[in-house]
């Protein structure tokens, strides 16, 4: 999976054009199998090495928190 994340962020850099704006969402869940091998913000550290950072948006942080049932919605605004 580590791969494919690089392979993609390689792509978008090559592909972006300057000044233009990357749009990412990521959703979070407690004991996600996905999530163990790539979180929010180990996807924001990746994002930060090839982009510039604009907004970092957490949707539902406190209930995230509070409640294994929930989900965090991160959306993540990038520049090139």
């Amino acid at each position: 999976m580590g791969d494919k994340i690089y392979t993609v962020l390689k792509n978008l850099k090559k592909y972006l054009k300057k000044n233009r704006f990357l749009i990412i969402t990521y959703s979070l869940r407690k004991n996600s199998f996905s999530n163990r091998y790539l979180t929010d913000l180990k996807l924001r550290r990746l994002l930060i090495k090839n982009f510039k950072e604009i907004y970092t948006i957490e949707i539902n942080r406190e209930l995230f928190e509070k409640n294994s049932k929930h989900e965090k919605l991160t959306l993540f605004i990038f520049q090139k």
